[in-house]
């Protein structure tokens, strides 16, 4: 039997790639063949932090010291966990000025309890899990930026809304 946890990722962000509503989600495929699917949402958010979120929450879904593949179709993200991170460390004044650092480091915290790696697939080619991904958060950003023009403007609101659509779905 496969010891791998396998974890395909994918963010949204509408009606721009930034400063919009932004959805994740996150598949993951345990050793024993289970599918378990996470979510979530966010405003004021971008692609890649979105993108970076759903490689979180998808990695800590899994145990510590855990074998991990991850497919994103975001270069970006995949570039900075698997390449750039670990030389932007050894540069303090260049990774302080990196956007989504809140993120990028509580990612690579929870990979240094794993042994993770990171693969590009291409995608919109075919890949039915990195497909269903897609849909899964263009359904859930494209809700998220529906609801909030039915509602008040008012970013409370919308931080009422997201508070309380995390929490259902957890």
């Amino acid at each position: 039997m496969n010891d791998e946890w396998i974890i395909y990722t994918d963010g949204s962000c509408t009606p721009t790639c930034s400063n919009g509503y932004g959805a994740w989600a996150a598949i993951i495929l345990s050793p024993d063949g289970i599918k378990k699917t996470v979510t979530g949402v966010d405003y004021p958010t971008n692609n890649h932090r979105m993108e970076m979120m759903a490689i979180l929450e998808g990695i800590k879904a899994t145990p510590s010291k855990a074998k991990v593949l991850v497919f994103s179709d975001n270069q970006y993200a995949v570039n900075t966990f698997s390449k750039w991170y670990w030389n932007w460390v050894k540069k303090p004044i260049q990774l302080a000025k990196k956007k989504n650092l809140d993120i990028i480091e509580k990612v690579t915290a929870e990979m240094l309890q794993r042994e993770v790696a990171l693969e590009w697939v291409r995608g919109h080619n075919g890949n039915e899990l990195n497909e269903e991904c897609d849909r899964i958060c263009n359904s859930l950003a494209y809700n998220l930026y529906d609801e909030s023009r039915k509602r008040s403007h008012s970013v409370a609101r919308k931080y009422e809304y997201l508070k309380n659509y995390n929490q259902s779905s957890a």
